[in-house]
């Protein structure tokens, strides 16, 4: 039996590849290391980072969609 990884809407067998699809994308990365500081309203991660409020929401609902990091 084949253990599945579901990361960024696609299957996968190798829980490695699972993990750089969802970190490959554009900004990811920098949410994820800003965040694991501390917990950051939207405005003041956004504030940030020199990217646009779509790019940043859109970034975050990848890491949310994941269970990577929750809303509070």
């Amino acid at each position: 039996m084949t253990t599945t990884y579901m990361a960024d809407g696609g299957l996968f067998t190798c829980p490695v590849e699972a993990t750089t699809s969802l970190i490959g994308k554009k900004w990811v990365p920098t949410i994820m290391m800003t965040l694991a500081d501390e917990p950051y309203r939207f405005e003041a991660l956004h504030s940030t980072m020199a990217a646009s409020k779509k790019s940043v929401e859109t970034a975050i609902g990848r890491i949310d969609c994941q269970r990577v990091s929750e809303k509070r």
